[in-house]
Parts: structure tokens; sequence; C-alpha cells
């Protein structure tokens, strides 16, 4: 980019000073000789200014402009992206503040929710008709219409649905004696697992709902 600068430095005066230097030889060193050698050097002028403004308006100017304007549009850009830092300890507040928020949530809910020991059939089937009446009231669960005993122990052992014989969330199945949390909608999970799968949800990342219908453990709108 810069030679074309440097030949205008340095070659044209020496190109002009050879042309002068022919003039006076071959005109000698009259008026004539003058007039010539002024209207050399002024040719040499305005060639000179031509081709400065040719590059000026080509290259330079072009290398200018492109540098101003990818110097505003990042300007730009930096000032839309920029945030001040008061403004992101607010947002880092407000964050916190939520899942703080959704963390109390999430444990009111768990500790409202009803849990239960699991019993397999072999033990079900020791408990005494009213013994098994009332597991099935505790579950919220009728058993209108049950009238031997083996009926309201199949009514318990299809009380969990899919999750009555293993937990969804470790996929083991239960043994006689685990503890289980039981959601609303009636889907059993071991304690340990459901509490951790629901207290995973406070970063807000998704609702804290059943792993297995997705069903919402917080009221609409909370």
């Amino acid at each position: 980019m810069f030679a074309l600068p440097a030949l205008l430095n340095g070659g044209i005066p020496q190109l002009v000073a050879g042309i002068v230097h022919v003039v006076t030889s071959i005109a000698g060193d009259g008026w004539l000789s003058v007039l010539l050698t002024l209207l050399v050097a002024a040719g040499m002028a305005a060639a000179t200014v031509y081709m400065w403004r040719q590059m000026a308006s080509t290259r330079i100017g072009q290398t200018i402009r492109q540098l101003l304007f990818t110097g505003m549009q990042g300007g730009t850009t930096a000032a839309a992206g920029a945030q001040h830092p008061g403004q992101q300890q607010q947002q880092q507040a407000r964050t916190a503040e939520q899942r703080q928020q959704r963390w109390d949530q999430v444990v009111s809910v768990l500790q409202k929710l009803p849990m239960d020991t699991v019993m397999t059939r072999a033990g079900l089937e020791q408990l005494t008709p009213h013994e098994l009446k009332q597991r099935l009231s505790q579950q919220h669960i009728s058993c209108t219409g049950c009238v031997e005993k083996q009926e309201l122990v199949e009514k318990l052992l299809e009380a969990g649905g899919s999750s009555g014989a293993s937990c969804s969330i470790c996929c083991e199945d239960y043994a006689g004696g685990d503890v289980v949390r039981v959601l609303p909608c009636k889907h059993r999970y071991h304690v340990e697992c459901i509490d951790r799968w629901l207290l995973s949800s406070s970063d807000c990342s998704r609702l804290p709902a059943c792993p297995l219908c997705n069903a919402s453990l917080l009221p609409p709108g909370a």
C-alpha cells in the first residue's frame, strides 16, 4: 500500500531533476529553458496530486473507512454486551433469591407428603382385613366392593401402579421394610431417591414433578 508514496517521495523528484537537466542542455539557460522547466514541473505536480487522490480514494480511503466502520461496530457491540457490575450483582442476587424460594417450596411440599413402609405380598397376607382396610384408607383408596381378604391385598399391591413393585428412579425392586414416599399422583419411590430428585429442581431448571407422570407438586402459579 505504501510503495506508491515512497515512489512519489523519492523517484519523481529525481525524474523532474533529470528532465530539467535535459531541457537546460537543449534549450540553454534562456527564458525558454525556464518556461519549459516550469511546464514540466507543473505537469509532474499535477500528475502527483492526481495519483495521490486516486490512491486515497481507492486503497487508503477504503482501508480507513473499513477500519473506522469495524471499530464503530465493535464499540457498539461491546457497549451492548457490556453490563454494569451493579446490574450483574442485582441479577445474581435475583437468581439466588429465586433458587432459595424454590428450595423452600420443595422442602415444604416434601414435609407434607405421606410415607409408607413397603410390605411384600407375604407380609400383607399376614395382616387382618381390618389392618388391610386401614392401609387402604391411609392411601385414600376405596375398598368398596372388596369382599375377600385377597381382594384387599391385590388393591394394596396395585396401589402404586408401575411404581408399586420397584423404584423408577434407582430401578431397584422394593424389599420388605423399605420406606417409600407417596406422591399425590399415588406413585411411590424410595424416600432418598425422590427427595434427591425433587430437591435437584431447586435450581429452577425444571419443575418439581413426578418422574413418571410429570404431575407437578407445586400449586398452579407457584
